[in-house]
């Protein structure tokens, strides 16, 4: 999903002219998961301002099988981040990876 796109229609979130993922999803046709009507066969979201990878699910299976791995915090989440100006060196670890808490979230 690129940056600037919702995942989801959301009335009132929606912007003159935006398009969502879902609604490009249903324009294509493709067979999805029905078990939540509102997803779509989305299994997660990223906020519109995230770019990134989402997981689809085309079957209801395996979609109330994803949602549990999300709910229970199964699944490994990593972000890249790109960063203007100086990174504290003192962060980094021998990979250049900033291992951090979030908002208080592993």
């Amino acid at each position: 999903k690129p940056a600037g796109m919702l995942c989801h229609s959301v009335p009132g979130k929606k912007r003159k002219g935006d398009a969502s993922l879902e609604d490009a999803l249903m324009g294509v046709g493709l067979s999805l998961s029905v078990i939540n009507p509102a997803a779509s066969g989305i299994v997660h979201r990223l906020d519109r301002g995230a770019s990134g990878c989402l997981i689809l699910a085309k079957n209801d299976c395996a979609h109330a099988h994803l949602v549990a791995e999300f709910f229970r915090r199964d699944v490994d989440k990593s972000y890249v981040a790109l960063v203007p100006g100086v990174v504290d060196a003192l962060k980094l670890d021998d990979d250049g990876i900033i291992d951090e808490e979030v908002d208080n979230r592993p």
